[in-house]
């Protein structure tokens, strides 16, 4: 997906180094013991340059997309509720009504699985998106974690 690009990618690398060091020198002045682990804390690394902000407008949009849909899905299926309706006249007979009122069904079932769709793959969506963000900063992380004296 390339969320990192340009500046944010380069900056990774000084966000990276910074926040090992300074969670390091909060702990000790020294250099870490041979094999401690640097834990990388991802969200921060994120707040840091930007990309929560990206990941949740691009999911934003997904779902503004979604909801647009949605909308028009429902207008359809109400206006097909009416044409139908109409065409049963004034009196419409007990077996208009009931198929009238399995219709209304069906529609609110559909509309309801639309809308349930929909937000499952805006919440995929999102995985995804945290997924690219976390594989495209692990190699910087690794890399920043290293120099500040961390096994990788």
């Amino acid at each position: 997906m390339g969320l990192l690009r340009g500046t944010a990618f380069a900056g990774l690398g000084v966000v990276v180094s910074l926040l090992s060091a300074c969670e390091r020198q909060a702990r000790s002045a020294s250099p870490p013991p041979n094999g401690l682990v640097a834990v990388i804390d991802l969200d921060r690394v994120a707040r840091a340059i930007g990309c929560d902000a990206v990941i949740a407008a691009r999911v934003q949009g997904y779902a503004d997309e979604q909801s647009n849909s949605l909308n028009r899905l429902r207008d359809d299926l109400r206006e097909q509720l009416l044409r139908i309706k109409a065409g049963f006249g004034d009196e419409p007979s007990d077996e208009q009504q009931q198929n009238l009122a399995q219709l209304t069904a069906r529609s609110d079932l559909q509309l309801q699985q639309e809308i349930t769709k929909a937000r499952q793959s805006a919440e995929q969506l999102k995985v995804d998106l945290v997924l690219d963000f976390k594989q495209e900063v692990q190699p910087v992380a690794r890399r920043g974690s290293s120099r500040a004296g961390f096994r990788s």
